[in-house]
């Protein structure tokens, strides 16, 4: 389900990105970007809905066990983002000569 839906959010957000870029953030890309929080809010439940009836516990620990997932990864991403930023700052050093 959530795959299904997945373009059409990425589609919606490319045109709120490139109308805000052009209206310079002007209240005109809210037109765009209330209806996108929405859809969001829309798959997200369905999503949890289809997880918890997947494992058979529920809608709101389908919620639970999606949003848990979401916080795994977002923990993960800035974990790794945070040791290739070390990884490159430290060979950078290395390439410059101390004075």
């Amino acid at each position: 389900y959530y795959h299904k839906w997945l373009p059409i959010i990425f589609f919606i957000s490319y045109i709120a990105i490139a109308i805000a870029i052009v209206a310079e953030f002007s209240p005109i890309v809210l037109c765009i970007v209330i209806p996108l929080v929405l859809l969001s809010l829309y798959v997200s439940g369905k999503t949890s809905s289809k997880i918890g009836e997947a494992y058979d516990f529920g809608t709101f620990k389908g919620c639970l066990a999606y949003f848990i997932s979401i916080l795994v990864l977002a923990i993960g991403t800035v974990v790794l983002f945070f040791i290739a930023g070390q990884a490159l700052l430290t060979t950078l050093q290395g390439l410059i000569p101390q004075l």
